[in-house]
């Protein structure tokens, strides 16, 4: 057995979070089985449907692996992206959407919100389409957000939590994805006040919102700013947004969590 599998065996929390044994005996096989699947590289489509309750609420995840549990992990045990918003009835955009973790997480928190999600790595998007089918008021879009429209590389993390239009390293897998400004969505959706923007773009935070006119026609923003990626410091983003109250929570590297409020 690998320290990695006995590690992901000691974390219970996951286990209370689920709304039956049969989930809880899934997520031990994922635990196990995920870090032996990867390393023989069988089996790469490998899903399991769990259940899990939170707020007094059962919703079902399609998962695939380690990865995408982290990612349960941190948004629903963790709660990472808890806001306290002035309307019952918000208007929020989830920038890099994932497996729609957050996208749920929001929606449970807020039921009479109205959610917009952008993925842009396919796969990623196929399961956030599965899992946000049974919430009304939930859009899913496939593709990135970058400060112009155009076509343009996405490069292919090994986990699927770190694809980004950002190169890492030499001869890393690229897909050709459209990109999308922030003040084109707004437009074409007819959003005209935002009440929270979550992101997670992988590096591309700051040329977004350097080109998004509409910023102070957002309330509240939160997201993962990722200085070693787009190339410019925490302060210069947070240049970005004059006016804003900010809270900064320091997370792995130079790469931070940031809270903006209006």
């Amino acid at each position: 057995m690998t320290l990695t599998t006995i590690r992901n065996l000691f974390r219970f929390h996951l286990f209370s979070l689920s709304a039956d044994n049969l989930t809880r005996i899934k997520l031990l096989i994922i635990f196990v089985w995920s870090p032996i699947r990867q390393k023989l590289g069988i089996f790469p489509d490998t899903q399991f449907k769990l259940s899990f309750q939170k707020f007094g609420t059962q919703f079902v995840l399609t998962v695939r692996d380690n990865i995408d549990t982290v990612a349960i992990e941190d948004i629903f045990i963790n709660e990472t992206y808890k806001v306290s918003l002035n309307q019952n009835n918000p208007v929020i955009l989830d920038l890099g959407s994932h497996i729609g973790t957050s996208v749920i997480y929001f929606k449970l928190l807020y039921p009479k919100s109205k959610i917009f999600c952008f993925e842009p790595n396919p796969d990623n998007y196929l399961i956030l389409k599965r899992n946000i089918a049974s919430f009304d008021g939930v859009k899913a879009y496939n593709f990135a957000l970058s400060d112009v429209n155009q076509t343009n590389k996405l490069y292919i993390s090994d986990g699927s939590m770190s694809s980004s239009l950002f190169q890492r390293y030499p001869k890393q897998m690229s897909i050709d994805v459209q990109c999308r400004s922030l003040d084109s969505i707004v437009k074409e959706l007819g959003i005209r006040k935002i009440d929270l923007v979550k992101f997670d773009i992988e590096g591309e935070e700051y040329k977004v919102f350097r080109s998004f006119k509409n910023k102070h026609g957002t309330d509240y923003l939160i997201g993962e700013v990722h200085p070693d990626l787009m190339k410019a410091s925490l302060r210069r983003f947070l240049s970005l947004f004059p006016g804003y109250k900010q809270k900064i929570v320091p997370l792995n590297g130079v790469r931070s969590l940031v809270r903006l409020t209006c």
